[in-house]
């Protein structure tokens, strides 16, 4: 199974899902996250709020669509609005899912910004964890 977290510059929300979602996922899913319009790095923030977490991993980094590993995928879950509405038309049959947050990295205070990005991370685990306990126990191999 292949779930793939959609955002515009993969540098905040999208990567926090990836992260928590590889954490909590079953044997046999396998999680990515890319952005429509890739940032240069991600937000340190957000990685802030990963470590923190013990969910860091320096492999993390911004992605396109044709960064990918794979074409088709079983989820696509949009975590912003914009990337929702100007994603283009993935291949394959997939259940599509949109999960909008506001950008925590909008937010100028550091504390208020801070708070975010660990709310974000807590409400994504939360969701993760809500979508993973729908899925088979035994992920199929198609």
């Amino acid at each position: 199974m292949k779930i793939l977290f959609l955002c515009t510059g993969n540098a905040a929300r999208s990567q926090i899902a990836e992260a928590v979602a590889r954490a909590e996922a079953l044997p046999g899913i396998e999680v990515c996250s890319a952005g429509t319009h890739p940032a240069h790095a991600v937000h340190d923030t957000a990685r802030a709020v990963l470590e923190e977490a013990g969910l860091w991993e320096d492999r993390q980094h911004p992605k396109g669509l044709s960064d990918l590993p794979h074409t088709e995928w079983d989820f696509v879950i949009a975590v912003c609005a914009y990337a929702d509405q100007t994603c283009p038309t993935l291949p394959g049959e997939h259940q599509r899912l949109r999960w909008p947050f506001d950008d925590p990295s909008a937010i100028p205070d550091e504390g208020q910004r801070l708070a975010a990005f660990r709310q974000l991370r807590d409400t994504l685990r939360a969701r993760i964890r809500d979508l993973f306990a729908t899925l088979p126990l035994t992920p199929s191999s198609d």
